[in-house]
């Protein structure tokens, strides 16, 4: 959930360092560039008094209104936070619902890979 952590690059350097040798790290990062960011983001909420990407995502990223921190990658910068410590690097996107006018999170019919 390193998408919650303003100064990611510290806990990723800290997360290097107490793991062991040629261990991998797993961890989630909000992609800016699916269908929940661009629709259920930015789109559904297009109209709001502020129209601040950062304020929208910090706002409707969470089933629970108004996470202080939020922030969402694209797959290269997501990759890119990673490749100082790792030679190999995979970024894949799992999360496959989108948020409706009156109804939050709505998982979507198609193939989640992670089932």
């Amino acid at each position: 959930m390193l998408h919650h952590i303003p100064d990611i690059k510290n806990v990723i350097n800290k997360v290097v360092r107490i793991a062991k040798k040629r261990s991998g790290v797993i961890c989630i990062l909000y992609n800016r560039e699916n269908i929940f960011y661009a629709y259920s983001i930015l789109f559904l909420h297009r109209n709001e008094c502020v129209n601040d990407e950062k304020w929208l995502l910090g706002l409707y990223s969470e089933r629970i209104l108004g996470c202080p921190y939020t922030k969402a990658y694209t797959k290269e910068e997501a990759t890119s936070l990673f490749s100082r410590y790792f030679s190999e690097i995979s970024a894949k996107m799992y999360y496959n619902v989108v948020d409706l006018p009156r109804k939050r999170k709505l998982k979507l019919n198609i193939p989640d890979p992670m089932t």
